[in-house]
């Protein structure tokens, strides 16, 4: 496997696992939510899934040259928005139906 795949990969990865942490610490440091719940699963799941997609179609125009800091960071913006882009959608879901 490729060094850069590997980190883009990873980038992704630890956005959405960023995305999806650090909004439930800080809610169970204030103490609005006990334990972490199906639907930060679910939204994490999507969000990988469909930030993977747009990754794998946006890799080839990244080159190794721009660094793998770049590609690192810009896989990690990708897996953050793509998450932060489907909490929106199920909150607005969640909204509509009540």
């Amino acid at each position: 496997m490729d060094i850069p795949l590997i980190i883009a990969f990873v980038g992704l990865l630890l956005g959405v696992i960023a995305r999806t942490a650090l909004p439930f610490l800080r809610k169970l440091r204030t103490g609005v939510v006990e334990d972490f719940g199906r639907k930060y699963l679910y939204s994490a799941i999507a969000a990988f899934i469909i930030a993977l997609i747009v990754a794998v179609l946006a890799f080839p125009q990244i080159t190794t040259t721009d660094g793998l800091a770049s590609i690192f960071a810009a896989n990690f913006m990708v897996g953050f928005g793509m998450n932060s882009l489907i909490n929106e959608l199920m909150a607005a879901g969640e909204a509509a139906t009540k």
